[in-house]
């Protein structure tokens, strides 16, 4: 089930954190004190990491979605998006 703009904007945490799920590894955290952030779940090694994209004030959905492809592609070639994001920053 894919998120929508509106789903996005609206959601509120009541009492505990928790994430909402767009597919293909692309969540919205959404945080006890309302902020909201993107992450992109992925298994590294058996082990399973969280990449983060980004905050919703300043990634849209359709920016997110951009951004999990592209760590989607990392990882097919065998690569870390974390690792693959501290290389290019450091560039």
């Amino acid at each position: 089930m894919k998120l929508s703009d509106a789903k996005c904007r609206t959601a509120r945490s009541k009492d505990r954190p928790y994430k909402l799920s767009d597919g293909g590894g692309l969540y919205l955290q959404v945080a006890e004190g309302g902020s909201k952030s993107w992450l992109f779940r992925y298994k590294l090694h058996g082990r399973a990491r969280w990449h983060g994209l980004g905050s919703l004030r300043d990634v849209s959905l359709e920016e997110a979605r951009e951004k999990a492809t592209d760590a989607r592609r990392v990882r097919r070639n065998g690569g870390d998006p974390i690792q693959a994001k501290r290389e290019a920053a450091a560039a």
